[in-house]
């Protein structure tokens, strides 16, 4: 009886137990967990879903918004389905789970921080454009490619229709734009509001240049547009008799045969700049500025000149000449610099005659608008007081002695140890001003593949005993020594002779010409381009905290400089 009862209560535990382990079991199973998702520029995302491994996620937004966010190897990746069907990427910045335990947080490099003020979309718009940069790009980034363990499987129903609804609808676009543009023609509007009818060779597989017949000013008008549907660029040339046309108008836009709007350029990108693109190149070039750069940018001449070799002999070489022909143009350019005052910047380049404004004044050569002049007239620079070459040396060692500059971070720092040693120097009595060089300046002790846009030092004023002045700037970072502007620019690989003497703020577009540019001011700009809204104590904390992240001891060409190159 005693062993009876003994079996019943191990049978009974053994029965708990095995409950037990089934309702844990079970409450596992059932048990979903939900995550908290912040996008940029979206609300916090809650309730979101995932699958197992933690690199799917599927959320909705209060208003029927749904966001996909996908694991692609050191980072993820998301993007908004709006409820009207447009498609949109998006930035992922942070994924909790509902226990409050980290999934993911951006990594924010120096790039992110520095990036440029957000644009108001892209270069192209349209129905095909919209496809091209939404809908077929996130097809592209997270499902063209991806390995089979990675794919969303049934097990994941929600998350599973999502991707597969994404995927179907991304054919059907595919195909309805493709279909488009292996038509054997396309209606274009120019800008100058007269439509034309663009004519394709479709037994010319690999061409992929229109015929659009003649402007009403005569000039032959060429369409360049490949036959994918998930491609938004295009391009369009305007020749008369003797080459590129300066009176021809560019296409705006490409239409379907319904009328739908596929392609158009987006001029809202333009709009409220004060230095706009066609302003920024030669002349002749002001109605289609990014052809001319294109033409004159390196790999972009070169996919032009593929692109119209694959048509026929005849065409490829009329772009050679054309091509020629634009360097020509960037080399003989009659342009102007133009210093503008825009939301508390000067900013400088080199334009057009055709394109200057008309409040323009002009001093010397160089036209300001009455707000810019009025204001570099208040940072003026006062009369020069000399040193001689000895006290130059010395202060040039006193300033290599601080320990607080970090005079081997050759790779940027400029503005912060030219203002720290500018003060430096002015506390000592002597008059300092700032020596500005701007081009394509390569970084001494560097190999040819490391250049700065821009460089800036300190100069003074040392007289000689026959009263000879000469500007010497000092810049430790270079040299052991002051050096004259012709020594210091040869460091730079510049020859200080050819280099254009010009007003401060030194053009933006100075490289791009082929030039270089100097400019002296007093001690009181920062940057390259005057920030009228920063007081001397923020300009203080900023240099001093530049150079205390900079003496840290980073590989200035490490990871720093890949950051950088990503802008």
């Amino acid at each position: 009886m005693i062993n009876k009862l003994k079996y019943l209560e191990e049978n009974d535990d053994e029965s708990l137990m095995r409950r037990a382990k089934l309702l844990l079991l079970f409450l596992i199973q059932t048990f979903v967990y939900s995550y908290d998702i912040n996008l940029d520029g979206e609300a916090p995302l809650s309730g979101c879903i995932s699958n197992g491994a933690e690199n799917t996620f599927l959320c909705k937004g209060s208003n029927g918004d749904e966001f996909f966010v996908k694991e692609t190897g050191w980072e993820y990746v998301a993007f908004k389905r709006s409820k009207d069907g447009k498609y949109e990427p998006k930035e992922v910045y942070e994924i909790y789970d509902n226990g409050g335990e980290t999934v993911y947080v951006k990594n924010v490099t120096r790039a992110d921080l520095m990036a440029p003020m957000p644009s108001v979309g892209y270069y192209y718009k349209g129905d095909m454009a919209n496809f091209a940069h939404g809908l077929s790009d996130i097809h592209r980034r997270l499902f063209a490619y991806e390995e089979e363990e990675n794919k969303v499987t049934e097990t994941d129903k929600e998350i599973f229709d999502f991707v597969e609804s994404v995927k179907k609808e991304y054919e059907q676009r595919r195909k309805h734009f493709d279909a488009q543009m292996n038509s054997s023609r396309l209606k274009v509007e120019l800008e100058s509001g007269e439509s034309l009818t663009c004519r394709r060779d479709l037994k010319s597989v690999n061409c992929s240049l229109l015929d659009c017949g003649k402007d009403d000013k005569g000039n032959k008008v060429l369409l360049l547009k490949d036959r994918y549907g998930q491609s938004s660029y295009f391009e369009s040339f305007s020749f008369n008799q003797s080459g590129i046309s300066k009176t021809g108008s560019r296409i705006k836009g490409i239409y379907g045969a319904n009328g739908q709007a596929l392609l158009e350029r987006n001029g809202e990108l333009f709009q409220g700049l004060t230095f706009k693109p066609n302003m920024l190149v030669p002349g002749r070039y002001n109605k289609n500025p990014e052809l001319f750069a294109g033409l004159t940018n390196f790999s972009s001449a070169n996919m032009l000149m593929s692109e119209f070799d694959m048509c026929s002999p005849k065409m490829g070489d009329l772009m050679d000449k054309t091509i020629s022909e634009a360097h020509d143009d960037l080399k003989n350019a009659e342009m102007v610099q133009l210093i503008e005052l825009t939301n508390g910047m000067i900013e400088s380049n080199f334009i057009n005659l055709e394109s200057l404004p008309g409040h323009a004044c002009v001093q010397n050569g160089v036209y300001y608008s009455p707000e810019s002049y009025q204001k570099l007239k208040e940072i003026g620079r006062s009369s020069r007081k000399t040193i001689s070459m000895k006290k130059a040396q010395e202060i040039f060692d006193k300033a290599r002695a601080r320990n607080d500059i970090a005079w081997d971070y050759t790779f940027d720092g400029c503005y912060a140890r030219a203002h720290l040693m500018a003060r430096m120097f002015e506390e000592e009595g002597i008059h300092v001003d700032k020596a500005w060089l701007r081009g394509t300046l390569q970084i001494p002790g560097e190999d040819m593949t490391k250049t700065w846009g821009y460089h800036v030092a300190p100069v003074v004023y040392v007289e000689d005993e026959k009263g000879k002045v000469q500007e010497m700037i000092i810049d430790p970072s270079v040299s052991q020594k002051p050096l004259t502007p012709k020594e210091w620019s040869a460091l730079m690989e510049v020859d200080f002779d050819d280099s254009q003497r010009v007003a401060y703020p030194t053009p933006t577009n100075t490289a791009v010409f082929g030039k270089t540019s100097y400019a002296v001011t007093s001690s009181e700009p920062y940057w390259p381009d005057l920030d009228t809204r920063l007081t001397e104590e923020m300009k203080m904390r900023m240099a001093a905290d530049t150079m205390e992240r900079y003496k840290t001891g980073m590989d200035p060409w490490g990871q720093e400089w890949m950051q950088w190159e990503e802008m």
